[in-house]
This record gives C-alpha cells, structure tokens and sequence, in this order.
C-alpha cells in the first residue's frame, strides 16, 4: 500500500472511530434520562448516578492513560478493548435485569465511566496513528463525530418513539461493537506496520500522575481555565430548553437549534488543520477562550427566537475551535511519553465541568431567570477566558 493510500485508510478508519464513539456517547448520556426514567428511577437519582459516573470516568480515565504511556501502543488498545468489553457487560445487565433495580443502577454508573473514559484513550489513538501514517486529521475526525452525535440524536430519537426506551441497550451494543471491531482492524494494522518497519527509537520513561502535574504546571492551570469555559458551556446545553423558552420558543425549537448548533461546529473542524497552517495552537485557545465568553453574552441577551440562532454562530469559534485545538496543544507541548495523560486531563475537564454544570446549574436556573443564570456563566466564562489566555503560551515545544 502507498504513503497516500495508507495515510487515507487510517484517517477514514479513525474519523469512523470516532463517529461512532460520539454515537454511543449521544445513546448512553443524551438518552440517559429517558431509559432510566422508563426503569422507574427519578429524576435525583438519575442525576446522582450520572454524577458518579462522570467522576468515577475521570479517575478510571487517570489510571488507564497511565498504564497506556507506560506501556506504549499494546497498553492503549487494551485499555480501549477492556473498556468496551466492560460497557458491553452491562449491557447484559440491562436485558436480563427488570425494574428500577439498585444493580441497574450500579451498572448504568460504571457504564458511564467507560464511555467517558474511552474518550481520551480515543483522542490519543490519533497520535498513534500519525505516528505510522504520517498524519491523522483530527479536526476532520472530531467533525465526523459531531456529525453522528447530530443525526444520531435525531435517529434514536425517533426509534425509541416508534418501539421503547428497553431498545436503547440493543443501539448500544451496536455502537460498543462497532468500536470494538474498528480498534482491532487497526490494532492488526498497526502490528503489520510496526513489524515491516525498523525498530523504533526508544522514548523517555512515563512519569506518573503527580509527577506529571508537576511537570506540566502550565498546561493543568490553563486546563482549569479550560474547565470553567466548559462550565458555561454545559450550564446552556444542559438546561438549554429553560433558556429556549426564555427568549418564548417550544421544545420543537430546541430540537431545531440543538441541530444548527451542531452544524455550525463541522466546518470548523474539517477546516482545522488547514487553519493551523496560519495561526498556533495555543493561539487559536486563546480565541476560543474569547469566544466561549461572547457566545454565553449572545445567548443571555438573545430577546428572541431568531437571536438564538444568530448567538449559535459563535460555536465555530469556541466549542468548534477548542475542541480540535486542545488536541494539537497536547501533542505539540506535553511529552510523548506523557502524551495519553495529558490527552485524558483535556477530555476530562469538560467532563468534570459537565458534573458542576447540572448539579450547580440546576439550582441556579430553580432560583433566577435564565438571562441572569446565562450572565454568571459569561461571568466564570471570563475568569476561565483569563486563565486559558494566560497560561496558554508554552515554554518548549514537546521532543
């Protein structure tokens, strides 16, 4: 196989990865409500369990990026494999269990962990990829996700309209195996390649977990501030219909704007690496950084219907933009033998984000109006902006 036809097959295998990944995460997060509540759970509980889940899928996330930098490419498809094995286990869980049984519960908890802790592990196997091929683009796979998250949320929607929410374990089974399938092809690949090439040159050994926040102070300081951007974020997505209806708009025009939203990001981030060519990675952060704090100031000020699908615009240069630029940051400033760690803390801010946002933002939206809610997430988007700009700038670029 060429240099080209090589590099292509891998960038159409991995943006499948990840459009299926984004799948399975829109049926286990989006839909979680639904099928928990069809279980007979209520609505604290379910807010509960997914809270555990998410912090249990940080540190799970922690843990296995540690094991993939010490043991290289072997330990970052088995903790891909194991993960998938595990979420697919609770599957059965949810076929053989009836009722709103504590042991659903359990499952649906450590269920979460493993998505959201296959999310990282994922974005690293890019840099893996690139390694090989000579170059994955993420930005073009990160969109293809986007994509599937946007029909995905509109196809599972309906299926479970026409048939019930006990069809949701089946559509996740499909997404889990699909991943698992696409992994081993391009674990089987990467062998072949690795066993046709010369002997790599070794790397410096894997620090751990301490030593690594140690070591790369300023990129877990402007993590935080990342983690604030994504607070303001997730505080409008996560309680978007109390704002919908603010500015006198129905469910229906919820499902619509979600859907613009998600369009706006893709051209964004199939056109990314092509932007880096003019503009940096710690810059186009800094930009998003601004732009995370204008969008949260369009939507609170957004008198109207119409307004809110002027404010969507300003997703191309803040969610869109930090999502692939995080990415690239990694890989240009933590070490590579550092590299899983430092893709998995990127990914697990906006999950620890995403646990204060619905447990913060739910009390908020309780005791005032949406327009005032939406004006102290721009205030925290503004302190985040102010870290992500200042600790943004790198010392070195990574070896």
């Amino acid at each position: 196989m060429g240099a080209k036809s090589k590099t292509l097959s891998f960038n159409i295998q991995y943006a499948a990865l990840q459009g299926v990944y984004w799948l399975t995460f829109c049926a286990c997060v989006a839909f979680a409500a639904v099928y928990m509540q069809y279980r007979g759970h209520s609505n604290s509980v379910i807010g509960a369990t997914l809270a555990l889940g998410n912090i249990i899928g940080v540190i799970l996330s922690a843990a296995l990026a540690s094991l993939a930098d010490r043991h290289g490419r072997a330990g970052l498809f088995g903790a891909l494999i194991g993960l998938l094995l595990a979420a697919l286990a609770f599957q059965g869980i949810f076929l053989l269990v009836r009722g709103a049984s504590p042991l659903v519960l359990a499952g649906y908890c450590l269920y979460v962990a493993c998505v959201n802790a296959g999310g990282g592990l994922t974005t690293q196997l890019s840099a893996e990829l690139a390694h090989c091929c000579g170059g994955i683009n993420f930005g073009a796979a990160r969109g293809t996700g986007s994509l599937f998250y946007s029909l995905g949320a509109t196809a599972i929607g309906l299926l479970l309209e026409r048939l019930s929410p006990a069809a949701l374990p089946g559509i996740a089974i499909f997404g889990l195996a699909a991943q698992a399938l696409i992994i081993a092809a391009l674990a089987m690949q990467l062998r072949c390649e690795t066993d046709a090439a010369p002997a790599a040159v070794g790397t410096a050994a894997a620090s751990g977990l301490i030593d690594f926040f140690r070591g790369n102070r300023r990129f877990c300081c402007m993590m935080l501030g990342t983690a604030l951007l994504f607070f303001s974020h997730n505080v409008l997505t996560s309680f978007f219909i109390n704002v919908v209806r603010a500015a006198g708009g129905s469910a229906a025009d919820l499902g619509r704007i979600t859907g613009f939203m998600a369009l706006i990001e893709i051209p964004v981030m199939l056109l990314y690496d092509r932007l880096t060519r003019r503009v940096s990675a710690p810059a186009c952060m800094r930009i998003a950084a601004a732009g995370f704090v204008v969008k949260s100031l369009a939507f609170a000020l957004a008198p109207n219907v119409p307004a809110l699908y002027a404010a969507c615009i300003f997703q191309a240069v803040s969610f869109a933009l930090i999502t692939p630029a995080s990415v690239r940051y990694v890989t240009l400033y933590v070490s590579a033998s550092d590299a899983a760690k430092g893709q998995s803390v990127a990914f697990g801010v906006t999950t620890l984000a995403s646990i204060f946002a619905a447990s913060i933002g739910g009390v908020l939206f309780d005791a005032m109006s949406a327009r005032s809610v939406l004006l102290v997430a721009a205030a925290v988007a503004a302190a985040g902006a102010v870290a992500t700009i200042t600790f943004s700038a790198p010392g070195k670029a990574a070896q």
